[in-house]
């Protein structure tokens, strides 16, 4: 549909008291099974397709005030980065774009997509310049290494180590380290249990889990 034509996404709804938001809003639809039954391992979509953690779907078990409880399937890097760009596009050439919501938030109740699991909240840190709660929340939960120049080896067996931009693992890789590298090390912290170092490596700066990188024992001389 033309961005200056109404398309019937939203429904019956309200963004900041403005009612009915197909009029002034555009809609962008990312494909996903939505809420599903199960469990993280194994979960069926309301149209009965069965889709199983092996067969490379991230499934979570995740219950929100606003979604209810359900199994959710994770966007993929690829959506994320297509959705990155469009809406990159739409803020350039439409003047009077000024926020990134979901159908759940401007239809409380009725709607539950976008999933739980959409980065929404970095999503609208890149493209309306915001603080990404993220990256502060990184921030925040690391520490300089109490090692002076601190130098860790990536150790993943002739494979590729993902460079991540928080400490996470929701869609977010922006490059793959490869096996035998060595990086210096900016800040270290233990998020959700797992210990992970923030490096720079290929113009970036992110985050690897600590586990494949071999700390380098520098000498005196």
């Amino acid at each position: 549909v033309p961005t200056n034509r109404r398309a019937n996404h939203a429904g019956q709804s309200s963004f900041q008291g403005r009612e009915w938001c197909n009029g002034f809003s555009i809609g962008i639809e990312i494909v996903n099974p939505g809420k599903m039954t199960g469990s993280s391992y194994s979960a069926r979509a309301w149209w009965g397709e069965v889709f199983s953690d092996g067969s490379g779907a991230e499934l979570k078990e995740i219950e929100t005030a606003e979604h209810g409880e359900g199994v959710w399937m994770a966007y993929t890097e690829a959506q994320v980065d297509a959705l990155v760009g469009l809406l990159e596009v739409l803020f350039r050439d439409i003047p009077t774009l000024t926020d990134i919501t979901t159908h759940w938030y401007v239809s409380p109740g009725r709607k539950v997509d976008t999933n739980p699991l959409l980065p929404l909240e970095h999503i609208r840190a890149r493209i309306l310049g915001r603080d990404d709660p993220a990256d502060v929340a990184a921030e925040a939960g690391s520490a300089p290494p109490v090692i002076n120049d601190m130098l860790v080896r990536i150790d993943v067996g002739n494979d590729t180590l993902n460079l991540r931009r928080w400490p996470s693992f929701n869609p977010n890789v922006i490059a793959a380290i490869p096996d035998g590298v060595v990086l210096p090390v900016q800040r270290s912290g233990t998020f959700a249990g797992r210990d992970w170092h923030r490096v720079a490596y290929g113009g970036h700066e992110g985050w690897i889990v600590a586990r494949y990188a071999a700390p380098i024992v520098q000498s005196d001389s």
